[in-house]
C-alpha cells in the first residue's frame, strides 16, 4: 500500500514538473476553457435548434417565393453567413412569430384577458425581428468593409509608388 501512495505522489509531482517545463496551462484553466466552449451556444440558440428548426423543415417546402427573390435572398444569406435556404429563412420568421404569439396569448388569457391584443403585436414584432436579421448582419459587414477601404487604398497607392506588380500588392495586403 505504501508503494502505491509513493507511486501516486511521484506521478503527480512528475506531471506538475513536466507541465511547467512544457509551459502547459494549469488544469483549472483547461476546465474553464472547456466550459466556455460548451456554453458558447446560448439558451435561445439551443431552443431554436431543438424546437423551432424541425418545424421550419416541415413548413419550408410550402413557402412560395418568386424565383428572382429566392436567388437574391440566397446570395444575401450566403454573404451574411446564415446557413439557411431562403424558404427556410422565411419559414423560420413565420414559425417564430406564430410560436411567440401563441405562447404570449396563452399566458395573457390565463392572467389578464383584456391584454390579448398584445400577443398579436408581439408576434408582428418577432416576425420583423427575425426577418430583418439578414439586413442587420449585412449592414455590419458593409460597415467593416467601409472602415477598411481607406487603409486598403493607402496600401495600394503606397505599393504602386515602389512596385508595379498589382497582384503581389494584393497578396501582400491580404496577409
Amino acid at each position: 500500500m505504501i508503494y502505491f501512495l509513493i507511486f501516486i505522489a511521484l506521478a503527480g509531482g512528475l506531471f506538475i514538473v513536466s507541465s511547467e517545463a512544457l509551459g502547459l496551462p494549469p488544469i483549472a484553466t483547461a476546465k474553464g476553457v472547456k466550459t466556455a466552449v460548451k456554453s458558447q451556444q446560448s439558451l435561445l440558440d439551443s431552443l431554436l435548434t431543438v424546437v423551432v428548426m424541425p418545424i421550419v423543415k416541415i413548413v419550408s417546402p410550402f413557402m412560395m417565393i418568386a424565383e428572382y427573390k429566392e436567388k437574391r435572398m440566397e446570395k444575401q444569406l450566403r454573404r451574411a453567413g446564415i446557413p439557411l435556404t431562403p424558404k427556410e429563412y422565411y419559414a423560420r420568421s413565420i414559425v417564430m412569430a406564430v410560436l411567440a404569439t401563441a405562447i404570449t396569448y396563452i399566458m395573457l388569457v390565463l392572467t389578464v384577458k383584456s391584454m390579448s391584443l398584445v400577443a398579436v403585436v408581439l408576434g408582428v414584432v418577432v416576425y420583423f425581428h427575425f426577418h430583418g436579421e439578414i439586413k442587420d448582419k449585412l449592414k455590419a459587414k458593409d460597415k467593416l468593409i467601409e472602415a477598411e477601404l481607406p487603409k486598403f487604398i493607402r496600401a495600394i497607392v503606397q505599393g504602386l509608388r515602389t512596385e508595379k506588380d498589382i497582384i503581389k500588392l494584393l497578396e501582400t495586403y491580404q496577409m
